[in-house]
Parts: C-alpha cells; structure tokens; sequence
C-alpha cells in the first residue's frame, strides 16, 4: 500500500505541519483514505473519527490536549469527505477494515478508537468487528442507532434529515449539495474562523463558549471546508447511513475498556440516548456531564477521556 503526504513545511513553532494537514494511504482495493496526526507523535495512538459532516481535521481541536496526555491522535476521512475517495455503497461494517489497513500501513498492532457525534457509530463498529486490535473504544456525544434514539428535544434538523434519509434520498442528496455550496461560499468570502462561529449558532452558549477562543472557530471552520472539499456524496451518504439501520447490534460488542462521554444539555443528540447506547453495550463506563452540550465535552473534558482512553485493557 502506497501512503503519501501532502508537502508543507514542518516546524515546531506551532504552524501546521505536513503531517496535520494530511497524508494519504492507498488502499487495497485502490481507493484513497486520508489522514492527519495530531498530538504527541511519540505517544500511544488513538484513531479519532470525525463527526457529521466533518473531516480529518476535527481531530485538530483535541490537539494540544493530546500532547499533554502523551497521546497520538489520528484523524481519519471517511469516503466522500477530505483526501478519502468515495465508496459507492458503502456500509458502516465497512469502515473497521479501512481502519486496518492504516494501523498496518502505520506499523500499529493495538490502538485506542474514539468516535465523536456522527462517528461513534464507527468506533462501535470497530468494537464490533475488530476488538482484538482495541485497547480501547471512546463514544463521544455518539448518535445512537434508529431504535434507540430518542428523537424528543433534537434539533429540527436532525428530523428533517431523518426523515429525507428514509423516505426520500434523493432530496437529501440535494440539500446537502445545497449545504455544500453555502459552506465553500461562505469560507471563500469570510474565512474559516467566521464560516466556524457561524456554524455553532445552532448550538447551545455552553458549546459556543468551548469554541470561542482561537484557534477554535478556525479550526472547526477548517473541519467544515474539507469535508465538503470534493462535493457533496461523501456526507449525503453519511446521513443516510447515519439514519437507518446500521447493520449491527450493540448487545453483541464483547470488546473491553468502552468509555462513552454525553452532555446533559445536547439537542443534536440527546443525553436519553446517550444513557440508551450505554446499557445496550455490555462493560460500557458512561461519563454524563449535566452542564456541557454536544461539542463542549469533549473540549471541557479531554484529559479525562485521554486518560481512559489510554489505561490498557
């Protein structure tokens, strides 16, 4: 397998190195997968998948808590989105033997996995489906399969999707054609700092506090850009995987160390969920905080999910 990195300057004086803007593994069957290194980079490895939509680069916003808890966190783009080629018909079960195919080509036998929002289904799936790779599985603010959702308090758009991604994905394929367009727009005309304020005016005060420093509006600008850096398909599909059955049930995960982070005061995926996804996995540590939201969680909380992340099972 070919891998490649993106040429850029690598310093230590806090610019973006090569390495955290990207490099790309060619994979078996000839697709692209994209991923950026964050943290230490000397430190235990911990796979972070994006949320939706989203890239590689949201695992940016982790990066200096990575360094102080000695971690090596890798962002992954999933198809579709960033330097990831697209996967016609794609399956959640799916992506646990891209993530494989990295840890190889990255000589990791044993590494931790945490999936934040959207990309917890994918941690999940790697619980699932690989566990003898896992030292340990992270869900943060993770959305839950369709039967144990709880759908009372979300966001209107999360039933606007729900309801195109079931019913009529076509349409949905054309709204977020929309949302991609607007995105690219918006971060051509004002930049990513604005294009990231901009994007978290939906969220709760306690998620927009988390994010108001920089670099926080600009990376979760620059999160958003890459994702829809080549169209609009790679999150289209997202969704509609995101909203339908995922292909696995929870109660069969047996893979140990299983942590999972919720805010009492998140609307994109609701706490009742979160405390549903943690009976349904046998062994999981549920860590709920009343005060934080769906993204302040994490940015409130990281050392103490580095912290079970990185305690060997």
């Amino acid at each position: 397998m070919e891998r490649r990195t993106e040429s850029g300057q690598d310093t230590a004086s806090g610019r973006t190195t090569a390495a955290q803007r990207g490099c790309q593994l060619r994979l078996a069957d000839d697709r692209t997968l994209g991923y950026s290194e964050f943290g230490d980079p000397a430190g235990d490895p911990i796979f972070y998948f994006h949320g939706h939509p989203g890239s590689r680069l949201e695992a940016a916003l982790l990066h200096e808590a990575a360094i102080r808890s000695g971690a090596r966190l890798i962002g992954t783009d999933r198809p579709g989105m960033g330097l990831s080629g697209f996967q016609p018909g794609r399956r959640i079960l799916d992506w646990p033997a891209d993530v494989v195919q990295v840890a190889d080509a990255l000589g990791l036998e044993r590494f931790a996995v945490a999936g934040g929002s959207g990309g917890g289904p994918y941690a999940a799936a790697c619980a699932c489906c690989i566990p003898g790779r896992l030292s340990a599985c992270g869900l943060v603010s993770s959305a839950g399969p369709p039967e144990l959702t709880d759908q009372r308090g979300e966001t209107w758009i999360n039933h606007v999707e729900r309801r195109l991604a079931r019913f009529t994905p076509p349409l949905l394929e054309l709204v977020f054609a929309g949302l991609g367009n607007r995105v690219r727009s918006k971060g051509k005309k004002a930049g990513a700092a604005e294009l990231g304020a901009a994007a978290l005016g939906n969220f709760p005060e306690v998620d927009r506090r988390a994010l108001a420093e920089p670099p926080g509006p600009e990376r979760f600008g620059d999160d958003l850009l890459e994702a829809f850096a080549h169209g609009s398909r790679g999150p289209a599909w997202e969704a509609r995987l995101l909203y339908r059955p995922w292909g696995f049930d929870l109660g069969d995960i047996r893979a140990g160390n299983i942590h999972l982070w919720h805010g009492g005061l998140d609307r994109s995926v609701t706490p009742e969920t979160g405390r549903a996804i943690a009976r349904a996995i046998p062994g999981t540590s549920a860590h709920f905080h009343p005060g934080d939201g769906h993204v302040s969680v994490a940015l409130n909380h990281p050392d103490e999910m580095f912290e079970a992340l990185l305690t060997r099972d």
